[in-house]
């Protein structure tokens, strides 16, 4: 159990930027950047780990493959449905923490803390454990794990300059 919540603590501040990739890259040709569209400061934030102002490919599996490791919890290099809920319980705490500090923000701001929508997000919130699992093995490997980051980043990479950053999150005039 101590393991678990370890592990769980350590993981959840890399968790999202993860979901925070799986969005942007989902709805990044539809939203740009926009007031709605992914936030390239907080994912570059997350996710340039050399402080370059880009994010590469590499990056982005390398950040997944630490993501896998926390959460496996026997190390056995498969992810099991239980290992795989992890990652939701660890997204729901991020997502609990960034809505605290916006209220915190709003109250210093005179705002009521809330970011204009109505309500929850529609939608699926990334991918489920049976669509990673690709060979219906009943667990995930590393590399079904990872296997989707190269679609997602090729669909963020707007201008296909190798990396992910400010210019990709514009929109296009045309």
């Amino acid at each position: 159990m101590k393991k678990t919540l370890i592990t769980a603590l350590a993981a959840t501040i890399a968790l999202a930027s993860a979901s925070t990739f799986a969005y942007a890259a989902k709805d990044g040709d539809k939203r740009g950047g926009g007031r709605h569209g992914p936030n390239i400061e907080r994912m570059l934030e997350k996710l340039d780990a050399n402080n370059d102002g880009d994010i590469s490919l590499a990056e982005i599996k390398t950040h997944q493959e630490n993501i896998f490791a926390s959460v496996d919890a026997d190390d056995d290099n498969s992810l099991t449905q239980e290992e795989f809920e992890m990652i939701a319980e660890m997204r729901k705490a991020e997502r609990e923490a960034n809505k605290q500090q916006r209220t915190e923000t709003a109250q210093s701001n005179d705002n009521d803390g809330k970011r204009g929508g109505k309500g929850k997000r529609g939608g699926k919130r990334g991918p489920s454990f049976d669509r990673l699992d690709a060979d219906n093995s009943g667990g995930i490997t590393l590399t079904e794990f990872t296997g989707h980051a190269d679609k997602m980043f090729k669909r963020m990479d707007r201008n296909s300059d190798g990396v992910i950053n400010s210019d990709d999150m514009k929109r296009k005039n045309g």
